[in-house]
Parts: structure tokens; sequence; C-alpha cells
């Protein structure tokens, strides 16, 4: 079943590796390839010498003798795959939503915390905070330089006309927030008024930022950091110690830790907070300030010292950190700050900004550390995707083989790792060999250890490696090898494999390893649809499966009427979840299901080759939603126990007309409203619009 050198003269040889997640600020970003972007249209990205890498030819091998309808439902196949993969990637992405600075404020306001002063106008009395006002408004500002104690409430006088007691609490949240709800067209004159006599504010995050920098000396709060015990030694401690001035209503607001500790201490003016610098060290005391007062997070405040208190204190021997960039290291440890004093925003952008830092020569140092207690999930599952997208090259360059084996058992499990099965295979051998090598290496004597007479400094010869050994690291590995989607230029490393014993499956012996040359395994897949092992979604598949099928429809011309097909998924009810693990309130729970039926509403499925994948696809609903309800993952259940129907994914109907560009139809369902939902699904449900169906292929099954 070769290829005839005629039929591929002309042709390009090496191949573009695409990756939908060239981006890397926007996890979010996927890129869908339009009806004109074949394989040979392409920029050549990476220049392949040997024959594994050849994908065209590859392909063309493999579809040589099919039919124009199996190559058509092979590409069927790969455009579930496709589907499946923009949702997996959106759940991959979730996370709880960070309040912003306004949402604090608000909060601040609405709750009291920490209120210095008392504002009396019409009768009622207003909790408010003096730092706030007077950075925001002229008028409070001079109306707080008059009073030299505020144990009393302040009687407010306003000379405009027709301003009631809720229109003047309205205006002090604008103060707060930069939003006026004017809900009565009858009160808009009264406010241009209030506009000349109190002034209109700057920007809420300019008059903050100002209050940070500025006005500064009208400080009621001072962060202390020392080594030694500041309230009982005032005197000759001074020398160590640095303060920090800042504003009680910034850091109560923020901070849940700041909070509780002003909450618990009203007694001094100002208040000092003494800090631990070896939890919190000093040389981050000004980008911490500068996040909490602008929501900007801003590493160029951090003193340009060779190494953080931090890491001196806690993990400057620990290899998985050591070899990071400077500025790496010092996000790293302003996340652990802000998880420590619970400051969502700040560790928000401290995820975005390690996220943005990985690249082939740190992802491998980035996943030991987010992969730790105190470390990150979300960095995690998105170097997670790096990998699976930047594989050819993590091998290429030796990263692969540093990769710990709970990464890559991860990375091989995925449906959407970008390489073939013959890659995938060697790549596995290759890391297992690394993993022997430093087993010999432990195994000498720690006198000769690093010497020239040592092993690592020999070098160690592939054929002195014991196969049999290397079988017993890489057995659970191995499984994870797709073998019936192995194509003929790969059955080289795959023997290569069998000849040394390491891969043994039941139809890798005599005869039937001819299977894999004549693509048995794609076949199975394309007549059984029910069949659950699939290939992975590999673009450069993908590309060349879609400029043979052009070719081959112009050759045959051929045509076929549209036919409904209809999925029978049954979904049944799964156990209900182990006690053992906190359950959510039924309020959560409810939000949940709307957030879930909102995604379903938003994220129709035009390739729907079987149950299976729905369901997959269902499942990374689920996953969304619970990530971005701040829950761990294994409270998917939660959702499961609840929707006992059938899902959305499971009904409707999709029409196939393969002789133009096919249409997929579907009952619509009314959207959930974005209005009734959680805070926390809202910002996701805006994205979610934004992001479905810009560019969709043109052939849907």
């Amino acid at each position: 079943m070769g290829v005839s050198q005629s039929s591929v003269s002309g042709r390009v040889q090496n191949f573009f590796i695409g990756t939908e997640l060239d981006n890397r600020r926007h996890p979010h970003y996927t890129k869908k390839a339009g009806k004109l972007q074949t394989l040979r249209k392409k920029v050549l990205r990476v220049k392949r010498s040997s024959r594994s890498f050849d994908y065209g030819k590859a392909v063309k091998e493999l579809t040589n003798g099919w039919c124009t309808k199996n190559i058509q439902e092979l590409l069927n196949v790969f455009n579930s795959l496709k589907e499946l993969k923009e949702v997996t990637l959106l759940a991959q992405s979730a996370r709880p939503l960070s309040s912003s600075l306004r949402d604090n404020l608000e909060n601040l306001y609405n709750r009291k915390y920490c209120a210095d002063v008392q504002l009396m106008y019409d009768g009622e009395i207003f909790s408010a905070h003096r730092s706030i006002l007077s950075s925001r408004c002229q008028y409070f500002r001079n109306l707080f330089s008059k009073y030299k104690r505020f144990d009393r409430p302040i009687p407010i006088d306003i000379r405009t006309l027709g301003v009631d007691a809720a229109l003047f609490g309205d205006l002090l949240r604008f103060l707060y927030t930069q939003y006026l709800d004017i809900g009565n067209d009858s009160s808009r004159p009264v406010i241009e008024k209030l506009k000349h006599e109190f002034g209109m504010p700057n920007r809420l995050e300019d008059d903050l930022r100002a209050l940070l920098t500025r006005d500064i000396r009208d400080y009621d709060c001072v962060l202390v950091f020392s080594t030694s015990n500041y309230l009982n030694s005032l005197g000759d401690a001074r020398s160590d110690i640095e303060e920090y001035r800042c504003h009680k209503a910034l850091l109560a607001s923020r901070s849940p830790f700041f909070r509780n500790v002003l909450e618990k201490r009203r007694r001094n003016y100002p208040e000092i907070i003494q800090l631990d610098e070896a939890v919190i060290p000093r040389i981050y005391a000004r980008t911490i300030l500068h996040a909490i007062y602008t929501d900007i997070l801003d590493t160029t405040l951090i003193p340009n010292i060779p190494q953080s208190s931090l890491a001196d204190a806690n993990a400057l021997a620990n290899s998985e950190r050591s070899n990071l960039p400077t500025h790496v290291r010092h996000t790293i440890d302003l996340y652990q700050i802000a998880r420590f004093i619970e400051f969502g925003k700040m560790a928000e952008n401290c995820e975005n900004l390690i996220w943005q830092a990985v690249n082939v020569e740190t992802c491998c140092e980035i996943i030991n550390w987010a992969r730790m207690k105190h470390g990150s999930k979300w960095v995690l599952r998105q170097c997670e995707v790096f990998v699976q997208e930047e594989f050819s090259q993590l091998v290429q360059s030796g990263v692969w083989l540093d990769l710990d084996e709970e990464t890559v058992k991860s990375v091989l499990t995925s449906d959407f790792l970008q390489a073939s099965e013959g890659e995938i295979l060697s790549a596995v051998i290759k890391w297992g060999e690394q993993q022997l090598i430093k087993r010999i290496e432990e195994r000498e004597p720690n006198l000769l250890n690093h010497t020239t007479h040592s092993v690592s400094k020999k070098g160690v010869k592939r054929r002195d490696l014991d196969d049999t050994e290397l079988k017993s690291i890489i057995s659970e590995l191995l499984s994870l090898v797709r073998y019936n989607f192995i194509t003929s230029s790969d059955m080289e490393t795959l023997l290569a494999a069998d000849k040394r014993g390491l891969v043994m499956p039941s139809s890798c012996r005599g005869v039937d390893l001819l299977n894999y040359s004549t693509g048995k395994g794609w076949i199975d897949l394309i007549q059984h649809p029910e069949y659950r092992r699939y290939p992975r979604c590999f673009q450069p598949y993908i590309d060349e499966l879609q400029a043979v099928l052009e070719e081959k429809m112009t050759e045959d011309d051929w045509s076929v009427s549209s036919i409904s097909v209809t999925s029978n998924s049954t979904f049944s009810k799964p156990d209900i979840v182990s006690d053992t693990m906190p359950l959510p309130g039924e309020s959560t729970l409810n939000r949940m299901e709307k957030r879930l039926k909102q995604i379903e509403a938003n994220h129709r499925l035009y390739y729907a080759h079987s149950n299976f994948i729905n369901a997959e696809c269902l499942r990374q609903f689920e996953l969304r939603v619970v990530r971005e309800f701040g829950l761990p993952d294994s409270s998917v259940d939660l959702l499961k126990s609840r929707n006992v129907s059938t899902p959305p994914l499971a009904q409707g109907k999709f029409v196939v007309a393969r002789s133009n560009p096919i249409q997929a139809t579907k009952t619509p369902e009314a959207p959930c409203n974005s209005e009734e939902l959680p805070d926390v699904a809202r910002l996701n449900v805006n994205r979610t619009n934004e992001l479905d169906f810009v560019g969709t292929p043109s052939y849907y099954f």
C-alpha cells in the first residue's frame, strides 16, 4: 500500500507542526483552520529529515486505496476531537474569578469594615472611610480637615436641593466604585448640580494611585518589617526596621488576613502591623502595596538584588527553582504571599505572569513548583497543555528527559498530544533510558560520583542498558501509547522496541503485525463509532487528510444525499458522592447547575461521531464549572448526581451533506440569563459568547 514517487513528487515533504496555543498570554485562545487552509498552503516551521516526521507521506500511505467516504468519516472523527479539544481547553483554563479593586471597595462600603468616620445626613448615619473619601472628593477633604477627633457623627450640609438620604448613599457608593445607578430620570439635574458643589473626581484608579504615592502623608497604618521585636525594643532596633505607610481601608478591603488583624487591634493610631520577614520579605512591600491600591502587579518595584529573601530563607537549596530567571522566582514568591494574605487578585496576576514565562527552558522547573502542595494547580494545567503542544520541540531540546513521571503520564494520557504515536513511543523510551542512567549513577559509591571515573562522566552507551530494567521503568507509560494508530512510517520505531522486548501488545506478534501497516485500527474506528480508542487530535494529520479529501472529491466528483443521524446516548445516574468530601450548600449547587446549563447552551457540538465523545464533552463542561467555583475536580460527581436527565449533547439531529460544506442543525434551547449567574461565573459567560464557533471548519458531522 505504498505511495508511488509520481504521486508525491512536487509535494512538500516536511510539514508545519501547528499549535493552537501560540499566544500563551491568553490560555483561552484557540486557533481554527478555515476550509481553504490546507497543509500545502502553510508556512514551514521546522524542517524534518527523518522519515518518521514525514506526516504527509504517512497519511498518503494510510489512505491509499481508501474510498472517499472512509476518508470523510476519518476526518469527521478528527473534527469531533477538535471540538472536544476546544471544550477541554476552556475547562483547563477555568478558575475562580477573583474580585477586582472596585468589587472589594464596594464590599468594604457595604460591610463597613474598619470604618473610621460617621456621616450624618437627613437623619441617617453613614459609616465610611476618611482615606477614601478624602482622596476622591475635595469637599470631604476640606470637611475632615476641620476636625481633630472623629468619635462622633459629622453633620453634612449640602446646599443643593433635592438630595435625600438614598441619593446621598448612592453618591458615597460612587466614590468607592466609580459607578452611579440613577434609576430615576428626575435625579439627573440634581446630580449635575452636585458635580459643581462636590467636584468631579478623577478615575478611581488614578485617585488611589495618588493616595499611595502623593497623599501617603495622611496615612493611618504602618507595615513594619523587622527581624527584631519592634514592640519591645523601639530604640536600638530602629536601624533594622523599615516602615511602609498605608491605609487601613485599602488593606481591609483587599485582604481578609489584614482585615482580621485590623478588626482585632483597633486601639492605635496609626495602627502598626509587624510582619515576619521570614514569611513576607520587606523587598516585596512596595509591590504588594502597589497591587493593593491599583490591581497591577509591578515586579519592577522589587529591589535589584541577586536572590529574593524568601528564597534565601526557604528554597534556595531547592533545585526546582534555582535555575529560574530572577523575575520568575520573585513572582512565585509573590504568589505564595498572596495566598497567605488571601489576596485573590494578586494571586491571579502572579499566575498569569508565571504562565507567560513558560517556555522550553523554564517549563520543567515551573511544573515541579506548580505540582507542590503550595504551588498553583491552574499553572500546572497550563504547563501540561504547553508540553502537549510543544512536544516535539521539548523532545529535541532534551527538556523532555527532565520531566517527572507524573507529568509524563498526564501528557501521554491526553487526546491532544501533538505528535505521532511513533514519536511518542520513541520519546517514552528515551525518557526511560534517562531514568535508568540516573539509577545507575545513584548506585555508584559517593566517592566516585562526579569524578573522571564516574559513569556520568564516561557516559552510558545505549547497548549497555538492561532492557529488562528499562521495561520495568516505562511499562506503565508504554501502555499509554496507542499502537492501533501507528502508521507505516513509524513501523521502524515499533519493530525496534519490539525487538528489545519493550512492547508486547497482543497483536504485535507474527503476521498480525501487518495490522499496523494496513491501518486496521483506523478502519475499525470508522466502522464502529462506539469504538473507545481514538487517535490523538494531531493537527498535521488533520490538515493532510483535508488536502487528500479535496483532491479525491475533485477526482471522483462524489456526492451523497443528506443523511440524518441521531445520537441515542443514555446517561445513567452515577453513584452518590462519598460523604468524606465537604459538600457545598444547596444555593451553591443551584448556581453551579445554572452555570452548567449556560455552558451547554453556548457550546453546541457540530461533530457528534459517538456517544463516548459526547459524554467526554459533558465531563469537561462539569470540570469547568467546579473549577470556576473553586472546588476540587472530584466535586464534579455532585453535578452528575443531580443531573439525571439526558444532557443536550445527546439530543438533536445532525444533518450531513458531503457534496457541499455540510450544515449542522439542532433544535435551539432557551439560553440561561447571565444576569442570574453569580459573579464568579458571569465573566466566563461573556468570554464564552465571544469564543463560540469563530472560524468553524467547513466539514461537519
